[in-house]
């Protein structure tokens, strides 16, 4: 797939808050990219290093939270990477307001999940995209050898669960001020995440992703959305309350039969959900629809 529609490589600048840095790419080697942290949608001071850099592609993670002036100041096409489903009208309408017709605005704009909210019928919504994870900083394989057990501060880990986890051996209890690279790298030195949760797992927390992407095996009581594609019992376990402790110490005692489960999960993060392969077609898209229609070859 040959995205350099002009014959070179293109330049893209990601932009959004430290906390979706995993989200974001560092290197690639289809394209150059640069990183730009823009902290509760405060572009002001990171535009005139941008403008300087003259990318190609802006990918904007978090768009909903820029102000119309900043999207404006932007050079190059314009791609907004909505993370999470918003659910707040005054942030749809302000969203839909940064949007192409609009001088300046974002041409393009990502959503993480079907269906699309009634509120962006008529924007030029380019994808269905829930956000990819960089794996480059991950590790190479799986870390068989650990089995620590880890389990969230923030979820909805029944009293009883934990009481029955710590019978069992150390747990490790992730802080709820984790987040971005210090929770992504928290989790991968586990062997086991518990994760307990009365939504379906990854579309406002990314820590069961980031387990799958490490190969770290995920106990949870809920499941993914069913057209992400991650199968439970294959590439993760999903149990009932009563048996997520019983899991976790069969795991503990016998880790060689979930050996396979830690594998496929570290396999298809990177099949479905991996950074530099899904930036790459979007990027595609965003120019070769773009290129349509202003007339381009």
């Amino acid at each position: 797939m040959n995205i350099a529609l002009d014959g070179a490589a293109p330049r893209l600048a990601f932009l959004g808050p430290s906390a979706l840095v995993p989200h974001m790419l560092g290197t690639c080697d289809w394209a150059s990219t640069r990183l730009f942290l823009v902290e509760r949608g405060n572009a002001a001071p990171v535009l005139a290093e941008v403008r300087s850099w003259a990318p190609d592609v802006c990918l904007v993670l978090s768009p909903e939270t820029w102000r119309a002036e900043d999207v404006q100041a932007l050079p190059g096409l314009k791609v907004g990477v909505v993370a999470a489903p918003l659910y707040e009208p005054a942030l749809l309408a302000h969203l839909s307001g940064l949007v192409h017709p609009t001088p300046g605005g974002f041409h393009w704009l990502t959503w993480p999940e079907n269906p699309w909210p009634e509120a962006l019928k008529g924007l030029p919504v380019l994808q269905t995209l829930p956000l990819p994870v960089d794996v480059s900083a991950l590790p190479a394989r799986p870390r068989f050898e650990s089995l620590e057990v880890v389990v969230p501060e923030w979820t909805m880990t029944p009293p009883k669960v934990l009481e029955e986890l710590r019978r069992l051996g150390p747990i490790r209890m992730l802080p709820a001020r984790l987040e971005g690279v210090a929770l992504r790298d928290a989790v991968a030195e586990a062997g086991v995440l518990v994760y307990c949760s009365r939504d379906v797992l990854g579309r406002l927390d990314p820590l069961p992703l980031y387990a799958l992407a490490a190969g770290v095996l995920l106990v949870t009581d809920a499941p993914f959305p069913q057209d992400w594609g991650i199968e439970w019992e294959d590439e993760y376990l999903h149990k009932p309350h009563e048996t997520l402790a019983g899991t976790v110490e069969e795991a503990r005692k016998l880790p060689q039969n979930y050996q396979p489960v830690r594998m496929r999960a570290w396999q298809k993060v990177r099949e479905l959900f991996e950074a530099s392969s899904a930036y790459r077609r979007l990027v595609h898209d965003a120019r070769l629809f773009s290129s349509h229609l202003t007339g381009g070859t």
